[in-house]
C-alpha cells in the first residue's frame, strides 16, 4: 500500500503546480505578443510592456506564494532549569519483611528475658543452698560451743521474738542479729547474748507478735554459752 501524502505536502505540490502554470502562461503570452508586434511597432511596445508587467506580477505572485508556503520559524523554547537531584530514598523494608524482623526481635528479647530469669532463679537457689549450708555449719559450731537447752533466762523454744525483746532488749545483745540462711518459711536468724545463742525462724505457734499474727519469728533453738 502507498503512503498517502500529508496535507502540507499537498499544499506544496499545489503551489508548485500553480507556479509552473503561471510561468507557462507568461511564456505563451510573451511569444504571441512577440509575433503580433513584428507587424506593428506600437503593438510591439505595448505588448512588451504588458508582458513585462505580467511577468513581474507573476514573479511577485510566485514570491508571495513561496513566502506563504515557507514554514515560519517558531522560536525555540528557552531551556528551563533542570530540577535539582532529589536524594534517593534509602531502601526501606517491605511490610512483610519488617513484620518478620519485628517478630524475630521480640522472640530474641523474650528468649533473653527467659534466660535471664532462669539465671537469676538459679543464682537465688544457689544463694539459698549456700545459706542453708552455712546455717547448718553455724548451728554445728554453736552446738560445739555450747549445749542445747529448751530454756534460758525466761526464754523458751517457740517464744515469739517480740516477747524475747521484752525480756532481753537489743542493748543486751553481744552483737547484731546474723542471718544464718533460710528455709521454706523464711530466713533463719541468730541472736547472740552473753549467756546463749538464740536461733529464730518464721513459725506458727502459741502467742502472737506485736501485730497480732500467730505466724511470726520464734525461738527454734537455744544454745547455752
Amino acid at each position: 500500500m502507498s503512503e498517502k501524502p500529508s496535507p502540507k505536502r499537498k499544499l506544496l505540490l499545489g503551489i508548485g503546480g500553480g507556479i509552473v502554470g503561471l510561468c507557462l502562461c507568461s511564456c505563451i503570452a510573451f511569444f504571441v505578443l512577440s509575433k503580433v508586434a513584428e507587424s506593428d511597432p506600437t503593438i510591439q511596445a505595448t505588448g512588451t510592456a504588458r508582458a513585462i508587467a505580467h511577468v513581474t506580477g507573476t514573479a511577485q505572485a510566485v514570491a508571495k506564494a513561496t513566502e506563504a508556503a515557507r514554514p515560519t520559524n517558531t522560536p525555540k523554547p528557552t531551556d528551563t532549569p533542570k530540577p535539582t537531584d532529589t536524594p534517593v530514598p534509602t531502601n526501606t523494608l517491605d511490610p512483610k519483611t519488617a513484620t518478620a524482623v519485628a517478630a524475630t526481635s521480640t522472640a530474641v528479647t523474650k528468649a533473653t528475658q527467659v534466660a535471664a530469669n532462669k539465671t537469676a532463679t538459679m543464682q537465688a537457689k544457689n544463694t539459698i543452698a549456700t545459706a542453708q549450708i552455712e546455717a547448718r555449719q553455724e548451728t554445728a559450731t554453736a552446738q560445739a560451743r555450747g549445749r542445747p537447752a529448751t530454756k534460758w533466762a525466761g526464754v523458751y523454744i517457740g517464744m515469739p521474738a517480740d516477747d524475747v525483746l521484752k525480756i532481753h532488749p537489743k542493748k543486751e545483745a553481744a552483737s547484731e542479729p546474723e542471718v544464718l540462711g533460710s528455709d521454706a518459711e523464711g530466713l533463719i536468724v541468730k541472736w547472740t547474748y552473753p549467756g546463749a545463742y538464740l536461733i529464730f525462724a518464721l513459725r506458727e505457734g502459741e502467742g502472737t507478735d506485736s501485730l497480732g499474727s500467730s505466724k511470726c519469728y520464734r525461738v527454734i533453738e537455744i544454745y547455752l554459752r
